[in-house]
């Protein structure tokens, strides 16, 4: 049987690829990104924040300035949104 739950599911991560993005560590975004569980990364050439580069969207919410501890941010979020 198929759990799609909110704490079982793989969130849908876009990362930008855009110049702006790539100037300020995008590749080092997508590289935490691929490594984390729990995150489908996916790359776009532009999310359109580039002046609050790098940037991402998780599951459709943008996220800008990200810092190395990024993805322990997110899955944090998700884990308190997601507990019974």
């Amino acid at each position: 049987m198929r759990n799609d739950s909110p704490k079982h599911r793989r969130h849908t991560c876009v990362i930008c690829m855009g110049p702006a993005c790539q100037l300020k560590g995008a590749r080092d975004v997508l590289a935490k990104a691929k490594n984390a569980h729990g995150l489908k990364p996916v790359t776009v050439e532009c999310l359109g924040a580039c002046a609050m580069a790098p940037a991402a969207a998780v599951d459709g919410l943008v996220l800008a300035n990200l810092g190395p501890d990024w993805v322990a941010q997110v899955d944090e979020a998700y884990s308190m949104t997601t507990s019974s």
